[in-house]
């Protein structure tokens, strides 16, 4: 069997690649592997981080072969996403990561052995090590289970399957989201949060390959392979992921069987391990750690600011205004702000106006209603007016 290439990708966060790249060491296949670390370009202010990362990076060995791949420009999508596209020009396959996945001793023989398997499998566009806590899927006889939804934490992918992935059309989300039928099979057949999800990537918020990827599912009726039990834990639900929270939803015990996989060529998916999947993954408190919605209060009520814009409309803001609730003397919630707001919307019980419009009637002040996306909303914030501020999240208040 030939094996795949691992890729990482990375940027400054040393501690979680070490993490990452010694839980590799402890796979069965890591010294038969080739390993290739993708090293992006450091932002300004960051290049003693960067620098670190990859000195240590290339002191990296027990594998077949390491290369470190260094970017000489920033980017995060061309620096994964390109990265794992060279790899499969060259291999036709990868088995891909992100510096903060940590996996067990079987991982790569799962991966390896899934690729083989189900490289010609029409049906099928990716495999995934990290399986959710679904009790339907661990109690299988079987070995693996199959869905109609892709995940990247620690993912196998093919050169002519990857290449099928395209940006959600605009047009298209827009027919999708007006539709209330097509809306009713896609929460309850596939999930309640991808709605968001395509919009953010219609909309060019946001640039993921896995919501990409679960569009291309739906559209084409394709599933993503995935263990009876996780062989990948997430370490970047800390908070110091680009794109993701601070939340123990996902944490899991890794599976440590290290070989004889079994798997199932007539991929059906379950009903029951369906029904459990979506609600594991739809939005709910567990998301966010309550410590987001009070470091952001303490922030309002510190500067006495009595009168506030919400800019977001997701868990977030529906957990902050369920705090509000809880105050004795809140500040006043004045409307709503969405970049893709249109006439008539509305969020609850609140107007939903775009930011310019919100500019336009003289609000100033934003509070940004999302964790994982908080420093590219503070810069659109500022880019409406030299006069407007912005408050988020700040790491280091208590």
């Amino acid at each position: 069997m030939s094996l795949a290439p691992i890729a990482i990708s990375t940027y400054s966060r040393l501690e979680h690649l070490k993490l990452t790249v010694s839980a590799l060491q402890k796979n069965t296949l890591a010294q038969q592997s080739e390993l290739f670390i993708l090293s992006d370009a450091p932002r300004p202010g960051d290049e003693q981080l960067v620098q670190r990362l990859r000195a240590y990076a290339d002191s990296v060995s027990e594998f077949a072969r390491v290369k470190v791949i260094k970017r000489t420009s920033n980017g995060r999508v061309a620096n994964s996403r390109g990265g794992m596209h060279q790899l499969m020009r060259e291999y036709g396959k990868v088995i891909f990561l992100e510096d903060d996945i940590v996996t067990a001793p079987g991982f790569l023989q799962f991966m390896n052995d899934a690729l083989v398997e189900y490289e010609h499998h029409p049906d099928v566009l990716s495999i995934c090590g990290y399986s959710p806590p679904l009790p339907a899927a661990q109690q299988s006889e079987s070995d693996v289970f199959a869905l109609p939804r892709m995940i990247a934490w620690g993912m196998g992918l093919w050169l002519p399957k990857f290449e099928k992935i395209k940006a959600v059309p605009l047009d298209e989300f827009k027919a999708l989201s007006s539709d209330a039928r097509q809306i009713e099979i896609l929460n309850s057949e596939y999930g309640r949060d991808l709605l968001n999800r395509y919009k953010a990537e219609a909309y060019g918020h946001i640039d993921g390959l896995d919501n990409r990827g679960c569009y291309l599912q739906m559209k084409a009726n394709m599933v993503t392979v995935y263990p009876k039990q996780s062989l990948v834990a997430n370490k970047g639900n800390d908070g110091s992921g680009q794109h993701a929270s601070i939340t123990n939803k996902f944490d899991v015990e890794l599976w440590q069987k290290e070989h004889g996989f079994q798997f199932n060529n007539a991929l059906e998916v379950d009903r029951r391990i369906r029904a459990q999947s979506i609600e594991f993954f739809a939005p709910t408190e567990k998301d966010m750690s309550p410590h987001i919605i009070d470091n952001i209060l303490s922030q309002i009520q510190g500067s006495g600011i009595k009168e506030i814009v919400l800019w977001g409309t997701d868990i977030l803001t529906s957990l902050f205004l369920d705090k509000l609730t809880t105050l004795s003397n809140p500040p006043k919630v004045m409307l709503v702000v969405d970049s893709w707001a249109e006439k008539g919307d509305r969020f609850q019980t609140y107007k939903v106006l775009t930011p310019s419009e919100a500019y336009a009637k003289g609000h100033r002040i934003f509070v940004i209603m999302s964790f994982a996306s908080r420093m590219k909303i503070a810069d659109a914030v500022y880019a409406l007016g030299k006069d407007c501020s912005a408050i988020k999240y700040e790491d280091g208040l208590e």
